[in-house]
């Protein structure tokens, strides 16, 4: 199955001859996409629930009704022949579902506009394949599947065989996965913004003392936002090493897993650094409206 691809109010999928039976979509108006649909025969389209109940009211019947992509000159583009049960591709919360339709692989259509023309030639991708068996045969089935990937086109590479139970569980995996990154990155906040809170707390004699000798607000925050990010420099620089020993254990274990992703780290980087900054100029905001009278006075 080739990629998804998006247009300003729905998204479409590229698919093969009994992709949608294959993995238990079933057709509830219409027919499903077969192997009379070819390159030489009119453009056709399967939609799902969603699409037709966001463009069609509900008296409209969408069978042999004509639409296109984003733009108003493609609009006979596809012809609907089939309508689907609802199909979430778009989003793994299920909430925020777009309308979705099926096209033909073996069709092409030719745009006039290069962005659309594009984005058809990306669908035509195959990134997947999807095979029905009968027991449990995965575990000889890839070097099977790899010498038919070869008889047909020696350039296509297989890069691994899984069971769709096994891609469910490993996409609740990766969700659970960011859950929990989530989760640590707001107890570093908030444990950063303790350890700060907690220094000011101790040093209000000496910030009532620099705001007697004429520091400034600004200073003060300066101060603490300097004690502040020298805790999390000292953590980088002990962390980074620690983390590029632990990703090529992990890379190791786990199918895509890079031992060493400058773009993943520097993001996670950049996320401690923005909620470093956040807890830090609450606490810091704090120290600068103390009053150095009162200051003063505090043992």
């Amino acid at each position: 199955m080739p990629g998804t691809n998006e247009d300003a109010g729905s998204s479409w999928v590229h698919v093969g001859p009994g992709y949608l039976e294959t993995i238990g979509q079933k057709i509830i108006r219409g027919r499903s996409i077969t192997q009379d649909d070819t390159a030489s025969t009119r453009n056709v389209a399967v939609v799902d629930e969603i699409f037709v109940r966001r463009f069609f009211k509900p008296e409209e019947d969408p069978i042999r009704a004509h639409f296109g992509p984003d733009l108003p000159q493609y609009s006979g583009t596809f012809e609907i022949d089939g309508v689907s049960k609802e199909a979430n591709y778009t989003d793994r919360t299920g909430h925020w579902r777009r309308p979705l339709f099926f096209v033909p692989l073996a069709q092409r259509v030719h745009y006039d506009d290069p962005i659309m023309q594009c984005l058809d030639d990306a669908g035509h991708y195959v990134g997947n394949a999807i095979l029905k068996v009968h027991g449990n045969v995965v575990e000889g089935l890839e070097s099977q599947v790899r010498h038919v990937l070869s008889d047909f086109d020696p350039n296509l590479t297989l890069r691994r065989i899984q069971t769709m139970q096994g891609n469910v569980e490993l996409s609740a995996v990766t969700q659970l996965t960011g859950l929990f990154g989530i989760l640590a990155l707001v107890l570093a906040a908030v444990g950063l913004y303790g350890v700060t809170a907690y220094a000011i707390k101790r040093r209000t004699s000496e910030i009532g003392v620099r705001m007697a000798f004429g520091a400034d607000r600004g200073n003060v925050v300066a101060l603490v936002l300097r004690g502040a990010f020298l805790q999390v420099l000292i953590g980088r620089l002990i962390g980074i090493p620690i983390t590029s020993s632990c990703s090529k254990l992990i890379a190791n274990q786990l199918y895509y897993v890079k031992g060493w992703d400058p773009m993943v780290l520097g993001g996670a980087i950049f996320a401690l650094a923005a909620c470093a900054f956040f807890a830090s100029i609450i606490a810091a905001r704090w120290a600068a409206s103390i009053n150095p009278m009162q200051a003063l006075r505090t043992e």
